[in-house]
């Protein structure tokens, strides 16, 4: 009951964090809900192949390659 509540609990944070970033994108960027609902395709895709690059144990260097390929900095320590 105590694990099922955390579970929720923490759902229900990222949930309220990636609308906050929507809400953040709209208004910097002007994303419409076209372009929201293309992002968001693309996020369940990468998601996907996140989980099986767990598999091989490659996939937090794939996504930091793929972040300073966007030009941002990672962090050392974040892992």
């Amino acid at each position: 009951m105590a694990a099922e509540l955390c579970d929720q609990v923490i759902h229900d944070a990222i949930v309220k964090a990636q609308w906050l970033m929507c809400i953040a994108m709209n208004d910097a960027l002007g994303i419409g809900a076209k372009r929201m609902q293309r992002m968001f395709e693309r996020y369940e895709t990468l998601t996907e192949e996140y989980k099986e690059a767990q598999a091989d144990d490659v996939a937090d260097e794939l996504l930091r390659r793929r972040v300073v390929q966007m030009g941002l900095t990672v962090r050392e320590d974040a892992k």
